[in-house]
């Protein structure tokens, strides 16, 4: 597998808060283990936003090195080159892509997000409660996940941390990756 960034989004934070979010986040971060200060600390993708190193709660379940970014950057969050439609988490049928787009688009533009429909069962949700791993979503806040050693896999240190965001901190934190 090429490079890739696993992303926590959370599709609550508007524009307007973004920048406090990073503060508010990052604390949070820090206070509970996940991260750690570190002024080394930086993903080469994500440079110029704030960056912490993996803290002790991050060791326990991850064997690797890693880095936190906190990006609070309005915009559409995608899969990269792997990308598919959003799927439904009912019965795993995919939504159009090329339409996916254009609802995506018309959602970074007007703040306002789509309910999309099921082909096969008709179950309605709205864009970001589809499963969107490798897929789009809009957000204005993201914490990107770095991880060093791409032959470990992240998924607990993942889940973990998202069960523990929304607990903690509220919000709709939807996980996706980036593949670069």
């Amino acid at each position: 597998m090429g490079d890739h960034r696993n992303m926590l989004l959370d599709l609550t934070v508007d524009e307007a808060r973004a920048e406090e979010h990073v503060v508010h986040v990052r604390d949070w971060f820090r206070r509970t283990g996940w991260s750690k200060a570190d002024p080394e600390a930086y993903d080469e993708s994500y440079e110029m936003y704030p960056a912490d190193s993996f803290g002790e709660r991050s060791a326990t379940l991850f064997a690797g090195n890693g880095v936190y970014s906190f990006v609070p950057l309005h915009g559409i969050y995608t899969g990269g080159g792997d990308s598919y439609g959003p799927r439904c988490r009912e019965c795993g049928t995919e939504y159009d892509l090329d339409e996916a787009v254009q609802l995506a688009i018309a959602w970074s533009d007007s703040h306002v997000e789509p309910v999309l429909s099921c082909t096969s069962c008709s179950r309605q949700e709205p864009m970001g409660d589809w499963e969107i791993l490798s897929s789009l979503t809009v957000a204005s806040f993201a914490v990107i996940i770095d991880v060093h050693d791409r032959s470990l896999d992240p998924d607990r240190l993942i889940a973990a941390l998202r069960e523990e965001l929304r607990s903690q901190l509220g919000g709709r934190w939807v996980h996706m990756v980036e593949n670069m």
